[in-house]
């Protein structure tokens, strides 16, 4: 998983993979530009753009810019963006559906993962992120808390009342 993590971070610093906003201040939401769920919580919009593929002379071939874990064949690769439209692709947070055909064959996609990451859902390690919203030991007021040593209520062994 370490690899991957450092797979995603350097798709966001090459700007590979971005968030389209669309808010109701913008021009592209005055002029119509946007759709109508674009404002949605629900549905987030991500861009993603094909990864350079330097020609390799060693090999004679051409290979993704990404570590080789997360190399894909030319044919494989095409298929994550392949029929997006401009304003990207429409991911569906709660249901996990979007019409990437990459996502559609394997079932998961770098867009789906970007899309839970960027709303706060797992982390960057691929984990899901867990909250505990018990209430907390450490600001319970010291009169409930009893203190150190023996309890008050208990007495001798053989006392009888």
């Amino acid at each position: 998983m370490r690899g991957c993590s450092v797979v995603r971070v350097s798709w966001r610093e090459k700007k590979l993979l971005s968030e389209v906003d669309s808010n109701r201040h913008s021009i592209a939401f005055l002029v119509g530009d946007t759709p109508a769920d674009a404002t949605s919580l629900d549905v987030v919009y991500v861009r993603a753009l094909p990864a350079s593929r330097p020609y390799d002379e060693n090999q004679s071939r051409k290979h993704e810019d990404l570590p080789a874990s997360a190399q894909l064949g030319l044919h494989t690769a095409r298929m994550e963006t392949e029929g997006m439209p401009d304003s990207g692709w429409r991911v569906n947070v709660r249901e996990f559906t979007y019409p990437c055909r990459f996502h559609m064959k394997f079932s998961i996609c770098t867009h789906i993962l970007f899309t839970l990451n960027a709303r706060g859902h797992i982390d960057l390690s691929g984990r899901e992120r867990l909250v505990y919203r018990g209430p907390n030991k450490k600001r319970k007021v010291s009169s409930q808390r009893q203190g150190p040593g023996r309890p008050t209520s208990n007495g001798h062994a053989l006392h009888i009342n």
